[in-house]
């Protein structure tokens, strides 16, 4: 299918090539042109698409906050450059509003977690007809579940990337590591947020957490964030 004013990708199907080697639309970090991607796209045009698919789910573990702040221009569709500024002004904008009510909104906004919830209605019901499709082919349809977790270092001297690598190198059956993100903490320190994908039946929580707390001289503790069925 197409996607509306874009040059760059004419069809899901040219973006899933694109993606078959790469985490995001541009470098090594998620910038505007995936914010502005995945706003762009259904889960349902993205269900038969697996490297879209892993991508989108990626994008979407960020909150709308995160996404309109994603550094750069949008440069993927053809009506980019007129928007650039004014998306620039609202970016920061809403980065501004979210440092102001850091200390009292703990939980996030009602718009992010109404926006959270229609995401995890949106990936049920597409997972539920993938796995139609493949029951129907006589494929497994184990039940999936994506995980997010908190990984918090003992000092500010660990290296970050370090630790991400070393979560990234542990092998478990059933378990998929997803793009991590630092996150600031306080004074300086950063703790390391983990998206997971893991089939039910192979790898639990249990798992997850006593592998990466064998990382001791490194990890001070593991806290699961959210655990949404997929």
């Amino acid at each position: 299918s197409g996607i509306p004013g874009m040059f760059k990708f004419s069809t899901v199907a040219a973006l899933n090539e694109y993606l078959a080697d790469r985490s995001f639309i541009t470098g090594f970090a998620p910038s505007a042109n995936d914010a502005a991607i995945a706003k762009t796209l259904t889960l349902e045009q993205v269900a038969e698409f697996p490297n879209v698919a892993r991508w989108m789910s990626n994008i979407l573990s960020y909150t709308l906050v995160e996404m309109s702040a994603f550094p750069g221009e949008v440069t993927v569709f053809e009506a980019a450059k007129p928007a650039a500024e004014p998306a620039a002004e609202a970016a920061a904008e809403a980065a501004d509003e979210a440092e102001e009510d850091d200390d009292m909104d703990l939980f996030g906004s009602d718009d992010d977690d109404e926006w959270e919830a229609e995401m995890e209605k949106r990936a049920k019901e597409a997972q539920d007809r993938i796995d139609a499709r493949n029951a129907a082919k006589g494929k497994d349809t184990a039940g999936k579940s994506m995980i997010v977790l908190d990984i918090k270092v003992w000092d500010d001297t660990i290296d970050l990337d370090a630790l991400a690598k070393a979560v990234a190198a542990i092998e478990l059956n059933g378990c998929t590591w997803g793009e991590p993100k630092k996150v600031a903490v306080a004074f300086g320190m950063f703790k390391l947020s983990q998206p997971v994908v893991v089939v039910d039946d192979l790898c639990g929580v249990d798992d997850l957490e006593g592998a990466i707390m064998e990382l001791e001289d490194l990890v001070q503790s593991v806290d699961v964030v959210s655990f949404n069925k997929l």
